[in-house]
């Protein structure tokens, strides 16, 4: 379908998840549970390495300044958009 059609469904509810807000909104309750991370798109962009370097400390994985910077680079929008071809 085209994009507007995507964007009415998206803005109803209508898509296979459910409704984008309610979707979030149960997400933000669980916030503080020892099991969740909650993430921002902004911040992630705006503070990639820190955020690489707190999602390895979430899930229990050394991240050394080697490991961050491979990672950095291998989630950057120029590489993954590269992977799609």
């Amino acid at each position: 379908g085209s994009w507007d059609t995507l964007f009415n469904m998206f803005m109803a509810g209508e898509l296979d998840y459910g409704c984008y807000m309610q979707h979030t909104a149960s997400w933000w309750k669980a916030r503080d549970r020892p099991n969740v991370l909650v993430l921002r798109y902004e911040d992630l962009k705006a503070h990639h390495v820190d955020n690489i370097r707190k999602i390895a400390e979430f899930i229990g994985v050394g991240a050394n300044k080697s490991t961050l910077e491979y990672v950095r680079h291998h989630s950057s929008f120029e590489v993954m958009k590269a992977m799609e071809s």
